[in-house]
């Protein structure tokens, strides 16, 4: 699909944000939430200022093959994952590519949230975290190779589930920081990663499944942040679509 000379302003994505800064200001619960996402957010950044170039593999690699044990995610040890009951450590490219997905998983995560700091609190330092990010993916984006075999193919991540889930993040950061990005810097975020992205998505998405209703989330709301019709049309009205999904799929 091509990007437009404008990108258009895909909105509040049906949000009430005065209604939830008045929540903030009002209710503790809502203030305590917001505060434990901008903890995430800070200990992401600081964990990781630019993300790590890599290949993510399969988030089930990452346990201990002696007492099926998830292994200790360490954000400064890449090479290294100990398992917290027996303390066998691995440092096989398996656990190497699973320490990737979670990595990156986080970093997606902490996208998206940075958006939501910066709608509902002006946080600006949030705002360049996930700008930066974005852009990065951007930048490398076709850098990254095609590769797996569990659940579909990924580029970014280790399969079409964890691409698309990462990227259902990644289009809400960008929704969200849609008023904090230049006009280049939309194009550069639209043409270089959620479009290619959506393409490599949705030519996997063929079955009734629940993969698959997560190929559509990814695209549709790829296609909604882009202001691209046929992306959301196929997405909800296409032979696998959202309306397919819940018509063949869904049991009582």
């Amino acid at each position: 699909a091509a990007v437009r000379a404008a990108l258009p302003d895909p909105g509040p994505r049906g949000v009430d944000w005065g209604a939830v800064r008045e929540r903030v200001r009002t209710q503790a619960w809502a203030r305590n939430a917001l505060e434990t996402i901008r903890r995430n957010v800070a200990e992401v950044r600081a964990d990781f200022p630019e993300p790590p170039f890599g290949t993510a593999g399969w988030a089930h690699d990452y346990y201990c093959e002696k007492d099926a044990t998830k292994l200790r995610y360490e954000p400064k040890k890449p090479l290294e994952h100990v398992c917290g009951k027996c303390g066998q450590v691995y440092t096989d490219a398996r656990r190497n590519e699973a320490w990737v997905d979670a990595t990156y998983k986080r970093i997606h995560r902490a996208v998206r949230q940075s958006g939501l700091l910066f709608r509902v609190a002006g946080d600006r330092a949030a705002a360049d975290y996930g700008r930066a990010t974005l852009l990065w993916f951007a930048e490398h984006y076709a850098q990254f190779q095609t590769h797996w075999k569990h659940a579909g193919q990924g580029r970014i991540m280790g399969q079409s589930l964890c691409e698309a889930t990462s990227m259902v993040d990644l289009a809400l950061g960008y929704w969200d920081l849609y008023p904090a990005l230049s006009e280049a810097e939309r194009e550069r975020i639209v043409k270089d990663l959620l479009l290619p992205s959506a393409a490599l998505i949705h030519r996997q998405t063929g079955v009734i499944h629940n993969i698959h209703s997560w190929h559509n989330a990814a695209v549709g709301l790829i296609g909604l942040a882009a202001g691209d019709a046929g992306l959301v049309d196929a997405a909800v009205d296409g032979p696998f679509g959202l309306e397919a999904q819940i018509a063949k799929g869904a049991v009582e």
